[in-house]
């Protein structure tokens, strides 16, 4: 919802520009030859005009191109999450214990994600780069909810209390 009302706001800004640069390439070739300055100056602002219109296109371009990139790469780390040998092999790998709770989890998802070397805006897709990679990119928090939810879904996982503590601590425990 976010992602089409900013491509909204997106076009509207970039159809702004090509309009006001159509407006003034029209009042250019309205203006009499005796007032040759202001045909210059209305020329200057038209292609300054025309070449702000292209930047803000291509940044926009770059922006969607982008965010398109990270949604392939959530869908493609749901699919891995979607495997139960992978789904465990994750949690071995951040050493998740066998309870746990939501902060807990974020904290060794961080620890892990700092592990991982940094990539580029553009890099490639997530079969080039392993998953720590991705869950850097999407945010700690949004790869715990991707986690949990597989993990719920898969049965691995299963809502737990942990009342060892003396006090009660609601959690996650691994099947």
């Amino acid at each position: 919802m976010a992602y089409r009302r900013r491509r909204r706001v997106q076009t509207a800004i970039v159809s702004a520009g090509i309009a006001a640069l159509l407006g003034l390439l029209a009042a250019l070739g309205n203006v009499p030859d005796s007032y040759a300055a202001i045909r210059v100056t209305l020329g200057v602002l038209a292609i300054g005009g025309a070449v702000a219109a292209g930047a803000a296109a291509l940044m926009a371009w770059a922006a969607a191109s982008a965010e398109r990139l990270l949604e392939v790469e959530i869908e493609e780390a749901g699919e891995v999450l979607s495997d139960r040998g992978d789904f465990s092999a994750v949690l071995d790998e951040i050493e998740a214990p066998n309870f746990f709770d939501r902060s807990d989890l974020e904290t060794l998802v961080g620890r892990w994600e700092q592990e991982a070397p940094p990539t580029g805006l553009l890099a490639g897709s997530r079969g080039q780069r392993p998953l720590s990679q991705t869950a850097a990119r999407i945010g700690r928090v949004d790869f715990v909810r991707l986690l949990l939810a597989k993990g719920l879904e898969l049965g691995l996982l299963e809502e737990a209390v942990d009342d060892n503590s003396g006090r009660r601590i609601y959690g996650y425990r691994r099947r």
